[in-house]
C-alpha cells in the first residue's frame, strides 16, 4: 500500500520554489537529472529492511507526484555526493538477482536483464530503473557471491559490496548484517538546486568555570555542600514527601518505598546530601527510640515544643546499609517535634531512611502514625549536589541561568550543532559557539531558542539526537527530557516526543548538555516510524519555520508557504 507521508507531500510545495539545504533535511539535491546539470531530489529513509523491502518501499513513495526508487549511482560524481550527504551504508538499486520477488513478482532477469554475476564486478548487474550498467565501484575482492548475494550497498567508505537481498528473492537473511537503511532517488530534474531556509534560531553557549566540589565524604563536607560550597548549579532542589524513605541506587533497606531523592535522575549519583525537614504531633506518650539506615552516613537532630534542636544520631562513616538508633527519648502526647535529619552519599549505593519505635515496638516510618507520631504535613526532602560537572538536566539548566556564564552565541536557520566526534544524523553541524572544535570541551551547555511557526494543527512528531542529555520544550512544556549521559547513535540514542500544536507562533527551547567526550546536539521533526524529516527549522522541507521576532500576518502566509503540504497531510490522516 502506498504510504500516505507528510514527507513527500511538503517536497512538493517545496518544488513550487522553496526548499531546503540539503545538510538540514532527510532529503538533499544533486544534479545528476536527466537533463546535464538539473537536480534530483535524493532521500535517507533509516528505517531497516532488506534489499527487496526497500526496493518495494521505495518505488511506494512519491515527491510532488514523481515516483521514487532505490538510488542508480551511475557515475563516479554522483556516488560521491550521495556519499557526501548521506555518509554510512545504504541500500542501492543495483541487483544481479534473476528470480521474482514473493512481494511483488518484479523479476529484474525478465525487466532488465539481470542475471548472477558472481564475483564479476562488471558482470550482468542490473539498476532497477533499467538505466545502463556501464559504472561500477565495487571495493577490492568485492562482489564475492558469498552464499548467495544478489544486492549492492553503499558502504561508509564510499565502495559497493555485495550482499544478501533477502528472503523474498530466496536468499537468507542473517540479522542486522543485511538489514540496511536505504536511499530514495526521485527523478525530478530540477532546473536549479533548493534554496537555503530562511529560518532563525538563537544559540547560546554557556560554560560553567566553577571549579569541582569537594567529595562528600563526611558530615562536614556534607555540612560545606548545605552552606553553597561547591554546590551544583540548579541545586538545591526540594520535594514533599510523605514517608522518610529514600533510594537512589543500589538496594533497598527495611521498608521498599524507596523514593529517588529530589532532583537526582541518573540510576547512580555520587557526592550529594540529602537534608528531610518535618514537624510531628505525639499521640501516644512513650520513650521512643529513633534509627537511620543509610548508605552512608547520617545525622538526627530532633526539637521538642520548641527548645533548642539536640543531636541524637551522629554516624559518621562511609559504608553500607546500616542502622544506628538514638538512646530513647521521652516524649508526652501534645508533643510537638522538630525533625532535622541528614544523610549523605559518596560513592557507589545510595539510599536513607528515617524510622522510629516507641517504647520497644517494631520501627515504623515518619508518616505511619500507627505508633504514636503523626506527621504535622509532608516532610520536605532537599538535595544538595557537589559540582562533578554537567552530569544532568537540573546542572545544565542552572548552568545557563548565569549570565555570566555564557560565552558565545550565533543564529542559524537550523539547530545541528557539533563540537567533537562528528555530526549526528544531519551532516554539516556547525560548530558550537564560543567553542575551537579543534579542542575537546567538557561541561557546557547549548541553548536555541525562537519562535515555532505552525499553520496547520495536528500532532508533530520531534527527535532529539544528542551527545549527552537534552530538552526539549514548546510553550514551556517538556516535550522531549532526555536526563542521560549517552552517544549520539541514531540507531539507540534518538529520543522522541510528540507535541498538539495549534495554528499561530509556539516558544520552543532546545537545550542539550556535554559532560564528557565527543558532543553533539540536533533537533529533527520525525514520521510516525522516526524516519527523519527535516531539522527544525527547514520549513521548505518539512522541518516547520523558526523565528525571532512576531512577523507580520503577511510574512507568516509567505513563510508557511512550504507547509501546505502538511495541511494535506492532515486531512489525509482525518478522513482515514
Amino acid at each position: 500500500m502506498k504510504r500516505k507521508t507528510l514527507w513527500g507531500t511538503l517536497a512538493a510545495a517545496a518544488l513550487l520554489g522553496v526548499t531546503g539545504s540539503p545538510a538540514s533535511a532527510a532529503y538533499f539535491s544533486a544534479p545528476f537529472g536527466s537533463t546535464p546539470g538539473n537536480y534530483n531530489i535524493y532521500q535517507m529513509i533509516t528505517t531497516r529492511m532488506t534489499w527487496d523491502q526497500a526496493r518495494v518501499d521505495a518505488a511506494s513513495r512519491t515527491f510532488n507526484g514523481v515516483p521514487g526508487h532505490l538510488v542508480t549511482l551511475t557515475s563516479l560524481a554522483e556516488n560521491n555526493a550521495v556519499q557526501a550527504n548521506a555518509p554510512g551504508g545504504w541500500w542501492i538499486g543495483l541487483t544481479d538477482s534473476d528470480v521474482a520477488s514473493s512481494l511483488d513478482g518484479a523479476n529484474h532477469g525478465t525487466l532488465f536483464g539481470a542475471s548472477e554475476a558472481g564475483s564479476n564486478p562488471n558482470g550482468n548487474w542490473r539498476w532497477v530503473t533499467g538505466e545502463p550498467f556501464s559504472f561500477q565501484n565495487f571495493s577490492a575482492g568485492e562482489p564475492n557471491d558469498s552464499g548467495g548475494e544478489d544486492a549492492a550497498e553503499l558502504r561508509g567508505d564510499n565502495l559497493w559490496n555485495d550482499n544478501e537481498a533477502g528472503g523474498s528473492l530466496g536468499q537468507n537473511n542473517r540479522g542486522a548484517e543485511t538489514i540496511n537503511r536505504y536511499l530514495v532517488e526521485y527523478e525530478t530534474n530540477l532546473a536549479s538546486p533548493p534554496p537555503a531556509s530562511t529560518s532563525q534560531w538563537l544559540i547560546k553557549t554557556y560554560k560553567n568555570t566553577q571549579a569541582f566540589g569537594p567529595d562528600v565524604n563526611n558530615l562536614a563536607t556534607a555540612d560545606s555542600v548545605m552552606a553553597g560550597n561547591g554546590l551544583a548549579p540548579g541545586f538545591p532542589i526540594s520535594g514533599q514527601f510523605g514517608f522518610t524513605d529514600t533510594l537512589d541506587s543500589g538496594g533497598g533497606a527495611n521498608f521498599g518505598i524507596d523514593q529517588k531523592p529530589p532532583g537526582l535522575v541518573a540510576p547512580d549519583n555520587d557526592h550529594f546530601v540529602v537534608k528531610g525537614t518535618g514537624a510531628v504531633t505525639v499521640d501516644t506518650a512513650g520513650n521512643y527510640t529513633f534509627r537511620t539506615n543509610t548508605d552512608d552516613g547520617s545525622r538526627l537532630r530532633i526539637s521538642v515544643n520548641g527548645a533548642p534542636m539536640q543531636q541524637v544520631i551522629t554516624d559518621d562513616v562511609l559504608s553500607g546499609p546500616h542502622d544506628v538508633s538514638s538512646a530513647p527519648v521521652a516524649l508526652n502526647a501534645g508533643d510537638q517535634v522538630a525533625v532535622e535529619w541528614t544523610w549523605y552519599e559518596s560513592g557507589v549505593g545510595g539510599e536513607g531512611e528515617l524510622a522510629y519505635s516507641n517504647d520497644g515496638s517494631t520501627f515504623t516510618l515518619f508518616g505511619d502514625n500507627s505508633l504514636g507520631l503523626t506527621n504535622n504535613s509532608d516532610f520536605t526532602l532537599t538535595t544538595y549536589k557537589s559540582y562533578k560537572g554537567i552530569q544532568q538536566l537540573a546542572i545544565a539548566e542552572g548552568t545557563a541561568a548565569n549570565p555570566s556564564n555564557l560565552i558565545g552565541q550565533t543564529t542559524s536557520p537550523t539547530f545541528n550543532t557539533t563540537q567533537t566526534g562528528g555530526d549526528g544524523f544531519f551532516i554539516g553541524g556547525i560548530q558550537v559557539p564560543g567553542l575551537d572544535g579543534a579542542v575537546d570541551t567538557e561541561d557546557f551547555t547549548v541553548v536555541g531558542t525562537g519562535m515555532l511557526e505552525v499553520t496547520t494543527e495536528g500532532d508533530y512528531k520531534f527527535g532529539s539526537l544528542s551527545d549527552d542529555g537534552a530538552r526539549l520544550r514548546i510553550d514551556g512544556v517538556d516535550v522531549i527530557s532526555d536526563d542521560t549521559l549517552h552517544g549520539a547513535n541514531f540507531d539507540v540514542d534518538l529520543k522522541t516526543g510528540t507535541a498538539h500544536l495549534t495554528p499561530g507562533l509556539h516558544s520552543i527551547e532546545y537545550m542539550w548538555f556535554e559532560r564528557g567526550g565527543g558532543a553533539s546536539g540536533e533537533l529533527m521533526l520525525l514520521d510516525a516510524n522516526n524516519v527523519p524529516i527535516a531539522l527544525v527549522g527547514d520549513e521548505f522541507f518539512g522541518g516547520l519555520r523558526v523565528v525571532q521576532q512576531v512577523p507580520e500576518p503577511s510574512t507568516i502566509v509567505l513563510g508557511s508557504f512550504g507547509l501546505l503540504g502538511l495541511a494535506a497531510l492532515i486531512r489525509r490522516r482525518r478522513g482515514k
